[in-house]
């Protein structure tokens, strides 16, 4: 099984916890991490990274790049974003011609279970295949939609997820040099940038995955799915805010609780501040949670 995960240092720590996961419920597969990278993942960092890695039995392949290395990448208005997130739109690229498929996850990502039957999925001459992220799609940031030229019977899908068809990108002759070209044409709708690349580009080369197993948004499912997503959904993605933060709780009312995130971060050596956390979160808990969770506790002592 081949990943694909690219970070700077300040996401080394969530991709431990990541990749932790991913081969805890694994266990089964070669899994081979491939890493893109800049100077922005500094040798502590990559090292970590590794360590990681072959603590679980993964393999690691890296990948530096220069900014010359980049070329017209570099000139891409980002913001709050970072050049790594555009490694999974080129990774046909720079991924060796005997890997004929990868996937990328990204770092705010629990796997929560056997991905095995979605990373062997048949791309049917599709590029890619991901899954409709829900916030956008269902018209909660309608300028997306608007950026696109989209009606909204058009499904948007979210990059945390994708896995990657080489092979067809490859013999299709789609390059670094292509997306850059339409990026740079772009620049001002690249709100998400990677995203709106992969949905106005590829919207009719991209199959669509059960987002509800494959790519489950807690955020976007109300609370009281918690115990169906922690029993169906293979893989959790937390965007927005994080389960580490000591504010998720707060903002979210989150179909989990970010205690999932934790389990492996304590698994990795990472678990320092959970207490902190835990205290902080049962404080700021909406009061509907809070009567609900009292409320299912009391059914399981019956």
């Amino acid at each position: 099984m081949n990943i694909l995960i690219s970070m700077n240092d300040a996401f080394v720590k969530c991709y431990q916890v990541m990749i932790t996961s991913l081969c805890r419920n694994n266990p089964n597969e070669d899994i081979i991490i491939h890493i893109p990278h800049t100077e922005a993942l500094s040798a502590k960092g990559l090292a970590t990274i590794k360590k990681t890695a072959a603590d679980n039995n993964a393999k690691v392949c890296e990948y530096l790049f220069t900014t010359d290395d980049l070329g017209a990448m570099n000139e891409l208005p980002l913001g709050m974003w970072s050049i790594e997130m555009f490694f999974r739109i080129f990774a046909q690229d720079f991924i060796p011609d005997s890997y004929d498929r990868i996937l990328w996850l990204d770092g705010d990502i629990i796997v929560n279970g056997d991905i095995s039957g979605f990373y062997k999925s048949d791309f049917e001459d599709n590029y890619y295949i991901a899954c409709e992220d829900l916030a956008i799609s269902r018209g909660k940031i309608q300028e997306e939609y608007d950026n696109l030229g989209w009606d909204s019977s058009k499904i948007y899908v979210n990059s945390g997820v994708l896995l990657v068809n080489l092979d067809k990108l490859r013999s299709d002759k789609i390059t670094r040099k292509d997306i850059a070209e339409f990026a740079l044409a772009n620049r001002e709708k690249l709100h998400y940038p990677d995203q709106y690349i992969l949905n106005a580009m590829f919207h009719d080369k991209i199959k669509l995955a059960d987002e509800f197993k494959y790519n489950c948004q807690v955020s976007s499912h109300m609370y009281t799915k918690g115990r169906q997503i922690l029993s169906e959904s293979a893989i959790l993605h937390f965007p927005g805010y994080r389960p580490w933060q000591t504010d998720y709780q707060k903002h979210y009312s989150s179909a989990i609780s970010g205690d999932i995130w934790w389990k492996y971060a304590r698994m990795c050596g990472q678990g320092n501040g959970y207490l902190k956390w835990k205290i902080l979160n049962t404080v700021k808990v909406k009061p509907w949670q809070a009567a609900y969770r009292i409320g299912k506790a009391i059914k399981k002592d019956m």
